[in-house]
């Protein structure tokens, strides 16, 4: 055995795959035949399937032979040169076997084990950028506080799409409005949803608004995804449709719910404001999804997933019909048909039959008393 103090310098990690080894008692030694065989056995599993054990003619001294990066549990964090008077070998750690720690290579064998690496087919930067990427993605800390048919499906969509990992917390609707488990949270006293906490930056935070929040998310998390940058084709109509949507469509929509249960008579000027208003506005978003495919041109973005709750989840609310509008019952037969969307909908809420379609029950959920009424279960 070699004591730490004989360790002279550490060697770049290993990061390429695959990588392998045998696994010996310490002090043992590789000959070039036995290195040989490990070598041509690795080329035989390339496509780096998991190997726990593989018995191919080993030496006497052999123990095991492991996949060293993805093994379960023997994996090698580094290579480190070591010198013992004359003689200079590669040390190979095995931390989780305390009868078996070292492979001893020597340094002919560790060169041409480098060379058996699979060779990067990307650039220094590019790699570079993919650490950041993932290490970003394994610090994403963002919950998801969902209110049941609301809102904050827009932010699951998102996620899904920009393949983010998120923790999702479920409230049920009281049966109307936000129940008490969502006003309790710190930063949200009136009971908003959606609602993130993001605890993975400095300080903590906490926000709400589906814009600001789809916003946020795809400038901290998103790289930009989704979204057109100044000087992109598209950017103009997105900016546009993503601050039509926000600030004039929903609130439409909402004013249509409340004076659809108002009692106002047909013929009131309330409610004639209001009915003309919606057409309009469908009118103009149907005309829209007539002239390209997605409201921001020829590719998908986060317009697109702001206006699905609006024209979808949302009319069980605002009892606003869309048959009618072709364009727009094209649209959302082509959101329907994501998968993003469809596991959006899958964990924040499959009991609903989502409103992809023209139908939609003749009452609002607000006129039948919220989700006690079961019209917006699925086969029912």
């Amino acid at each position: 055995m070699f004591r730490d103090s004989v360790i002279k310098e550490t060697l770049i990690p290993v990061d390429a795959r695959p990588v392998f080894a045998y696994s010996f008692p310490p002090g043992a030694e590789m000959d070039s035949g036995n290195f040989a065989r490990a070598v041509s056995s690795a080329q035989l599993t390339k496509q780096s399937r998991a190997i726990d054990k593989l018995w191919m003619d080993p030496p006497p001294h052999a123990r095991h032979f492991f996949n060293a990066g993805r093994g379960e549990g023997h994996g090698i964090d580094s290579l480190l040169y070591l010198e013992e008077g004359h003689k200079k070998r590669c040390l190979v750690p095995f931390p989780q076997h305390p009868n078996q720690h070292y492979l001893f290579l020597p340094k002919p064998l560790f060169q041409t084990l480098l060379q058996f690496q699979t060779k990067p087919t990307t650039t220094k930067a590019e790699r570079k950028q993919e650490r950041k990427k993932e290490r970003k993605k394994a610090t994403m800390t963002i919950t998801i506080h969902h209110l049941g048919i609301s809102q904050s499906e827009r932010i699951l969509f998102l996620c899904e799409e920009l393949a983010l990992e998120y923790n999702l917390v479920h409230h049920i609707r009281d049966p109307l409005t936000s129940p008490q488990s969502l006003k309790s949270l710190e930063g949200n006293s009136t009971g908003k949803a959606p609602f993130i906490v993001d605890d993975g930056v400095s300080p903590t935070v906490t926000l709400s608004e589906s814009a600001a929040i789809c916003e946020y998310i795809i400038e901290t998390y998103g790289s930009g995804k989704l979204s057109k940058k100044k000087g992109e084709v598209g950017f103009v109509e997105y900016t546009y449709w993503f601050n039509y949507i926000a600030g004039t469509l929903q609130p439409a929509m909402s004013t249509a719910m409340m004076v659809g249960i108002s009692g106002l008579p047909q013929d009131n000027f309330l409610v004639g404001i209001s009915k003309s208003s919606v057409k309009g506005m469908l009118e103009l978003v149907d005309k829209r999804l007539g002239e390209s495919k997605w409201f921001a041109g020829e590719e998908f973005t986060a317009a697109d997933v702001m206006a699905m709750y609006s024209l979808s989840t949302g009319r069980y609310w605002s009892g606003v019909r869309v048959e009618g509008y072709a364009n727009i019952l094209r649209w959302l037969g082509d959101v329907a048909a994501r998968p993003a969307y469809q596991r959006a909908m899958g964990k924040g809420d499959p009991e609903m039959r989502c409103l992809v379609d023209g139908w939609q029950p003749e009452k609002s959920l607000l006129a039948l008393g919220g989700v006690k009424s079961d019209v917006w279960k699925k086969n029912t």
